[in-house]
């Protein structure tokens, strides 16, 4: 495999007509397109009737490295690579497809100059053995037939306008794994702009680090306002409560002292100011008065005589002397 020169050339603002050497040259407009059979499906090379073009958004981590998306899905979705099991050929199995993007180099690709006219496309996570070919009447796949001629691999690119979209000027970078290093990088998709990128890098400035753990552990063992108003809320709500029940208490002792004539709790052992209930009947007295005395001598009773059987038919009456 000769080595080939990157395409550094694709303008990230700029929507691209893609077909291959087999159907189409570089001297007129191009009679096919690379478009998508289905949202998230396999691709084809077909009739130039609809409006499927392609961003090529540039990785600055290496020259020629690019994310592919179509206009059909937008920033939805990515150029990605999908394995079939179901196709019975097993050279055909392994396709490029639209998939949600994401953070992986499966989503990314290298795009290389076989000449001055055409280009050739291999996924970086499946390497430069591997390269985007088409099936007459049939899918775009990846191929490892490398031998001879390959005018399917061989692909034109045609611009039709610029993108002019700040939405398409997200990039997603794979971060390096031996420094841990996590990277988002946003850009223009100008072709003259600059990508400015952030970067968290776990060597970073000690005291930083510090600092950053000092803050994170007071702000989660603090309490939050809402856990505080809450707490506040159901202190003062139990001293209320406590406050109803004593007085509850307070004046059922009350009452109970007052009915029993006792005084009032709050003063107790002395003796209440409200008047003593007084019967409407007199007091009972055992002794007679002197006018009742006087009225009735007492006279002493003579002692019982006997009784004495009456004969039948005889009535005796006594009387007392």
């Amino acid at each position: 495999m000769p080595t080939l020169e990157p395409a550094t050339d694709l303008d990230s603002n700029v929507w691209y007509q893609l077909s291959e050497l087999a159907v189409d040259d570089n001297d007129g407009d191009f009679k096919s397109m690379l478009q998508p059979t289905a949202p998230g499906g396999d691709l084809r090379v077909g009739a130039a009737n609809k409006q499927s073009y392609w961003q090529f958004q540039k990785i600055e981590n290496k020259p020629g490295r690019y994310q592919l998306r179509c206009s059909d899905t937008t920033v939805k979705k990515q150029l990605s690579v999908c394995y079939r099991p179901e196709v019975i050929n097993e050279k055909l199995r392994t396709r490029p497809c639209l998939m949600p993007i994401e953070d992986s180099e499966m989503q990314q690709w290298d795009i290389s100059l076989w000449d001055s006219d055409t280009y050739r496309l291999t996924n970086v996570k499946n390497g430069t053995k591997w390269n985007l070919d088409c099936i007459p009447n049939g899918p775009v796949i990846l191929s490892s037939d490398l031998e001879g001629e390959q005018p399917r691999q061989h692909w034109l690119m045609s611009s039709v306008g610029q993108v002019n979209n700040e939405m398409y000027s997200t990039v997603y970078t794979a971060p390096p794994e031996s420094t841990g290093e996590s990277t988002a990088t946003a850009g223009t998709t100008g072709s003259d702009s600059t990508a400015a990128t952030a970067t968290a890098d776990s060597n970073s400035d000690p005291s930083n680090t510090s600092s950053e753990s000092n803050d994170s552990d007071t702000s989660s063992s603090g309490l939050s306002a809402g856990a505080v108003a809450g707490i506040s809320v159901g202190v003062t709500l139990g001293v209320v409560a406590l406050a109803l029940a004593a007085f509850f208490f307070w004046r059922r002792n009350k009452r109970k002292y007052q009915v029993a004539g006792t005084g009032s709790p709050d003063s107790p052992g002395k003796p209440d100011n409200s008047p003593m209930a007084v019967s409407p009947n007199p007091a009972y007295s055992s002794v007679y008065s002197a006018e009742k005395n006087s009225a009735s001598p007492a006279a002493e009773m003579m002692h019982e005589q006997r009784p004495v059987e009456l004969s039948t038919g005889q009535h005796q009456r006594h009387e007392l002397a």
